[in-house]
Formats: structure tokens, sequence, C-alpha cells
């Protein structure tokens, strides 16, 4: 596993409607020591957004709820 010296465990989202994609990935941040959890849709991204619990996102920008850049503008913000 993977750790930053000091740094605690990153929170990562991933937000893609190809399922096998999510969970392979999720898989592999899991086993690096990340805290990777994922969703099919940029409606449930935003309500996690929204929460203030996500260190890194990783977004497909071509899905339901993201086709102009809702994540990329909530997160700005």
């Amino acid at each position: 596993q993977y750790h930053w010296p000091g740094a605690q465990m990153k929170r990562v989202l991933i937000a893609d409607d190809e399922p096998l994609f999510a969970r392979t990935t999720v898989q592999y941040l899991c086993s690096h020591g990340f805290d990777a959890s994922y969703v099919s849709d940029g409606w449930q991204a935003l309500e996690i957004l929204k929460r203030g619990e996500t260190d890194v996102l990783v977004a497909d920008l071509d899905m339901p709820g993201n086709r102009q850049l809702e994540l990329l503008h909530a997160w700005r913000s």
C-alpha cells in the first residue's frame, strides 16, 4: 500500500456510468490505501460533494447528470 508520509487516507469518489470501470478503479484504489467509492451518475455525485467528504473526484465527462460539467462547477464552488 502507498501512503503519503504524515497524510490521512484520501477519500476518492469515482463518478462514472460504466460499472466495470468504476468497480475496478475503486478496487485498485482501495488496495493502495485509499478510501474509494463510486456512483453511477452526476446527481448522486453532487449529493456526496455537497457533504464535503471527498478529497479527490474522478468523473466521467459524458454521463447522466454531468453533460454540462455540473460536477466541475459544483467542485469549484
